[in-house]
């Protein structure tokens, strides 16, 4: 009854507040329902896809683009190679020729030629060997990236490094998916996520058929339970203070200092 009451007044307020109709203040009210623990709401979720989705976008324009690259350096690559194959260099000349400094000026023209293409398709070469290292390095660098913070993740959640890492090759050799392998590395509860999952290979099997917004919405769930994993913290008081000095004794009154008995 109580709850009743202060419902309507809740209501009337809000009438009175927004100068909206009471029907329309009343379902607004009856929206606003208690969200459970753990629920991640469709908006929620789907900003956490956008936010994932970008991400990937981003990095697949990158690859993209270093393929290109690539790709045009191999196109000009081979074209040079081909123009360089149709070069080709004659013998000295017969001195005694009637066209000898003709042939002489042609066959110095072909060396030169030939020379400058030679140059040209290693340079091209050399390019593209870079490209490729630097899109190795760059990899190798944001994987790196991404295994300091998983680490960093799991000494600041209190879990041993190696127990993580057992874990993680037994979900591994499970099989996981790539979307749920991103979402879990991203999150900074991942390694808590890979040891459940680790003892759960039931439910990673039916997350690995998840879409990325189903995996969204779940993740508020199984991080409840993936919780329970987490080291306690002790709730006992700290241990009192140690008094320093000598241990029980007589104590003697100053009163009675000097007095001799008999």
């Amino acid at each position: 009854m109580i709850e009743e009451v202060a419902q309507d007044e809740a209501v009337e307020d809000a009438v009175i507040e927004t100068g909206e109709p009471e029907a329309q203040v009343e379902a607004k009210e009856e929206d606003k329902q208690e969200i459970p623990e753990g629920f991640i709401s469709k908006e929620d979720a789907q900003k956490d896809i956008n936010r994932q989705h970008k991400k990937f976008r981003d990095e697949e324009r990158a690859r993209k683009k270093v393929e290109a690259e690539a790709e045009r350096l191999r196109t000009e690559r081979d074209e040079l190679k081909a123009k360089t194959s149709d070069v080709t260099v004659p013998p000295p000349p017969d001195p005694y020729s009637e066209n000898y400094a003709e042939e002489i000026r042609a066959r110095d023209e072909a060396i030169q030629q030939k020379a400058a293409h030679d140059v040209e398709v290693a340079q091209n070469e050399a390019a593209q060997a870079r490209m490729a290292e630097q899109a190795k390095n760059d990899e190798q660098a944001a994987l790196e990236e991404k295994v300091r913070s998983f680490d960093a993740a799991t000494i600041q959640l209190g879990l041993q490094p190696g127990d993580v890492k057992k874990a993680a090759d037994t979900v591994i050799n499970y099989g996981i998916s790539e979307t749920l392998e991103d979402v879990i590395i991203e999150d900074p509860e991942g390694p808590l996520l890979v040891a459940y999952l680790a003892s759960n290979p039931v439910e990673l099997e039916s997350l690995n058929g998840m879409s990325a917004y189903q995996l969204f919405n779940t993740l508020g769930e199984l991080k409840a339970k993936a919780s329970t994993l987490k080291p306690q913290t002790s709730q006992a008081p700290p241990p009192p203070d140690i008094l320093e000095g000598g241990g029980g004794g007589d104590i003697e009154d100053p009163a009675l200092k000097g007095v001799i008995y008999e």
